[in-house]
């Protein structure tokens, strides 16, 4: 079932109500009863104006002198784009406005200032000479002057830059979030990158203190068992020719998903043959009835020894062990072999099979 069509109060848009946000806002208004007068109530009252009269009494002998204010709040409806720029902008742009608000509140207060001035004279000119009407037109001819040389192009501009900053204001306050909220990514980055450091340092801590036994079986209980397993097959096969390049070192740390408190427990298996012999027959043990898993773990590394260009014969020969370790039959081996060594050479990388450099050696001495 759809959504009723609504319209957002600010812009008037009409979209689906799920898309519209309900915001309560405060509504007000005051009040007063007394009557004021003027120095030209008084003024009218001597020349004999019973309405003046009237309104002299009315202020001089009337108690009741209520005033008050009511208030409340009213629920309006708002579009995304509004909705932000009522609860993140509506300060900003109001403290930005404020002095231009102020002259024009000033220069329109003018025109009603010559308004009152040409009534007064009016009032006047019927008890005075012609000379008070004339005061009369040319306050009124002056008021009108004004307004339409120097108070209506002032009120337009002003008009036009209200327009124009509200027009903009929604893309500025997109814009503080953008950044406001790359400050915040960006810290919460290096929190976290502090956090796994000192994580990390702790881990070395406790590592260093291990015996071998404790170590293997912290690598084995770990949640990322076979991460870890891939980082070090991983490293073996990069390593084997004794070269390893900044593009496998990038593929394998940044890569392989495993944690910097992994990464260390890894090394220091690899540091003691006898503890990564251990490993690998744990991963034997574990894969026996899962050689789909076994085989991708294979797979996997030929893209390690691929990510320099080629695929050395001494990382052939260490993937082929590690098949080995792990439980692959050499039928296998050669299978998953021979479907890389086609998609390798198709790569436009190179593929080598056998000791080249080796033989060259040994036919040329």
């Amino acid at each position: 079932m759809g959504y009723a069509i609504w319209t957002c109060t600010g812009c008037g848009k009409q979209i689906p109500a799920n898309q519209l946000k309900k915001v309560r806002v405060k509504k007000g208004a005051t009040f007063s009863s007394r009557k004021s007068v003027t120095p030209l109530t008084f003024m009218g009252a001597f020349f004999g104006s019973k309405k003046a009269k009237g309104a002299i009494e009315s202020w001089a002998f009337t108690t009741s002198s209520r005033k008050g204010k009511a208030a409340g709040t009213k629920e309006i409806k708002l579009c995304s784009s509004c909705y932000a720029e009522h609860s993140s902008g509506g300060f900003l742009f109001n403290l930005l406005l404020l002095p231009l608000w102020l002259i024009v509140k000033i220069f329109t207060f003018l025109p009603s200032l010559f308004r009152g001035a040409s009534i007064a004279g009016k009032g006047l000119g019927k008890f005075l000479p012609s000379v008070f009407r004339g005061a009369s037109i040319a306050g009124k001819g002056l008021g009108k002057a004004l307004s339409f040389i120097y108070i209506k192009p002032f009120v337009f501009v002003g008009k036009i830059f209200f327009s124009i900053i509200k027009t903009l204001s929604p893309y500025v306050i997109k814009l503080a979030k953008i950044v406001g909220l790359g400050a915040l990514v960006g810290a919460k980055k290096g929190i976290n990158h502090a956090v796994t450091l000192r994580k990390t340092a702790k881990t070395k801590q406790v590592v260093e203190k291990m015996d071998s036994a404790e170590i293997l079986q912290e690598a084995f209980e770990s949640p990322e068992f076979l991460e870890i397993a891939e980082f070090m097959f991983s490293m073996e096969v990069a390593g084997s020719d004794e070269n390893i390049t900044s593009k496998e070192k990038e593929l394998i740390n940044d890569k392989l998903n495993i944690s910097e408190a992994n990464k260390f427990i890894s090394s220091k298996i690899l540091e003691d043959q006898k503890l990564y012999d251990a490993y690998k027959t744990l991963i034997k043990d574990h894969l026996k009835k899962d050689e789909l898993l076994a085989r991708s773990l294979v797979t996997n590394l030929f893209f390690v020894a691929e990510v320099d260009g080629k695929v050395s014969y001494e990382e052939l020969e260490a993937i082929n062990k590690i098949s080995s370790d792990i439980g692959l039959t050499k039928d296998i081996f050669e299978e998953i072999k021979n479907t890389e060594h086609k998609r390798i050479v198709d790569n436009g990388n190179r593929f080598v099979a056998e000791d080249i450099e080796n033989k060259i050696k040994n036919l040329l001495s």
